[in-house]
Order: structure tokens, then sequence, then C-alpha cells
């Protein structure tokens, strides 16, 4: 783990310019393709590209390791409040979404099936329609009946009942 925090002191700048030079060299090829606008796809496939492209190469690659991480190798404890903090800060918007990524750094030593678990205590479900990758990110969503209900939390009966 040192030397992956090692590597991404080193790394990390290196690989944040190239993502920027490759945003802007996107950019400029969206200037010269807005002359083409007339042609109704151009616009459509710019943003796909751009899309593929920074699939590809994440501004975040899953090797990174910050310091706290590093501090932090092994406790349960530390990730297991990350993961609790990813599933309930969406749900104090005022329009909490209806999907959410929990990116592996976020549980990286407790593993994706405690992700899977605590997620329907805070009213979220896995994605069906998306394959389950616990190597990169688990992909939740909120029920289509609790969608703009906060979850019941312990000792509170559901909405509609004594």
């Amino acid at each position: 783990m040192t030397v992956q925090f090692l590597l991404t002191v080193v790394y990390a700048p290196v690989h944040w310019v190239f993502c920027l030079v490759l945003a802007l060299t996107l950019v400029v090829v969206g200037m010269f393709l807005e002359i083409l606008s007339w042609i109704p796809a151009v616009e459509t496939g710019l943003m796909k590209l751009m899309d593929a492209v920074f699939r590809v190469v994440p501004m975040w690659p899953l090797w990174f390791v910050t310091l706290p991480e590093l501090r932090h190798e092994g406790d349960a404890e530390f990730y297991r409040a990350r993961v609790e903090r990813q599933l309930t800060a969406p749900l104090k918007a005022a329009t909490p979404p209806r999907e959410l990524d929990v990116p592996r750094r976020k549980y990286r030593a407790l593993g994706a099936g405690y992700v899977a678990q605590a997620a329907p205590v805070h009213g979220w479900e896995l994605d069906p329609d998306t394959p389950f990758d616990p190597w990169r990110e688990v992909k939740l969503l909120r029920p289509p009946v609790l969608a703009g209900a906060a979850p019941a939390g312990p000792g509170t009966a559901p909405s509609g009942t004594p």
C-alpha cells in the first residue's frame, strides 16, 4: 500500500495534466466540429466520444491511494463510516437522486458485499440493469416507491401505517 501511495504521489500530477490536455484537445476538436453543427449527429457523437475517452482514462484511477486511505489501511471502521456517508449524503438533498455510484475507494477494506448489505437499510437497492462489478464500483438505485421519500429509520413506522 505504501508503494501504491508513492506511485500515486509521483504519477497523479502527470495523469491529471494528461487528462487536462485530453479534455482541451476534445474541446478544440469540438470547436472545429461546431462548423458542422448543421449535421444533427455530430454534437451527439462528440459527447459520446468524450464519455468513452474519460471512461477509459478516468480522473481518479482505481489504484490511486490517498493519505487517509494509507493511514487507515485495514481499518474497517474508517471504511464503514465512508460507506455510510456515501449512502446517506444524497438523501439529505432537497431532491434525492435516483441513482448512486459507490466507487471502490469508499469500500476498499470492506468489500462490495458490505455496500450491497448496507444499501437497503438506507433505501437503496442494487441496479438490476448494470452488471455487478465490485472491482470498480457498486451501482445503486432508489426503488420507485421510495424515490421521493427518505427511508424510515429504526423505531419509525413506514408512512401509511399507525
